[in-house]
């Protein structure tokens, strides 16, 4: 048998998903691989621990760490991947992104992977989103308190770093991302029903700041319809 070009690694907590992943790299990776799972059921190691320790038993010239709820749709994705990771400023390939991380006085998304990828990124490395292997995610993520609370320990981090971009931007174009975000989150936080990090003074904040922007209105009736869902959900 050839040696595995790369390692994937999978922290599971569904071995039928796992080896259903397992079997469609199989079908479509076309190079040799090796497939390393970590059981976490009733475990629960946190993720970034799970990636360190088997990334230290990997055999692979490539690392692609891959959550179980995915699928690979697009057949012979490991020479494609492998022929842009060989490249020396090759940094970190992934499949979704986006070109700008802003400073947010508001938190994100659990940021394993924003940190990961941030700190590639500051030690010269060049990262990538492919737009060329397409992938199927059957999940949409979880959104919760300790969601936030991740990306605030990232902004803590990296805070003299940020924003982070593909190309520069000048300082009017920044604040009208800063303000389209700011809009933005609030309302997310509003539908994921976390009030307590979007409480109405923060609402009336916003009101203050951009007065005459469409999305200062549209904020106060997004946050009292998804409030009155809460209710009559827990009601």
């Amino acid at each position: 048998m050839d040696a595995p070009r790369f390692t994937l690694i999978c922290c599971s907590v569904d071995p039928a998903a796992a080896e259903a992943l397992r079997r469609n790299v199989a079908a479509t990776i076309g190079e040799p691989f090796e497939f390393d799972v970590w059981d976490n059921r009733g475990r629960n190691v946190g993720l970034c621990d799970v990636y360190d320790r088997c990334a230290e038993r990997s055999g692979g010239e490539y690392l692609c760490f891959v959550h179980e709820d995915v699928r690979f749709l697009t057949e012979g994705w490991g020479a494609r991947l492998a022929a842009k990771l060989c490249e020396p400023d090759c940094g970190v390939i992934g499949f979704a992104g986006s070109v700008l991380k802003l400073r947010r006085t508001f938190p994100g998304f659990h940021c394993y992977d924003l940190d990961f990828t941030t700190a590639v990124f500051a030690a010269g490395r060049r990262n990538y989103v492919c737009n060329t292997v397409l992938v199927e995610h059957f999940s949409a993520g979880a959104y919760s308190y300790g969601w936030l609370e991740a990306l605030e320990t990232y902004h803590r981090k990296w805070a003299g770093r940020l924003p982070l971009g593909v190309e520069p931007l000048d300082g009017a174009r920044l604040a009208d991302l800063d303000r389209r975000a700011e809009a933005y989150f609030l309302k997310l936080l509003c539908q994921k029903r976390l009030f307590g990090a979007c409480p109405f003074r923060r609402i009336v904040r916003y009101i203050r700041a951009y007065p005459g922007r469409a999305a200062s209105w549209a904020l106060p009736f997004k946050y009292l319809k998804y409030h009155l869902k809460s209710l009559v959900r827990h009601g």
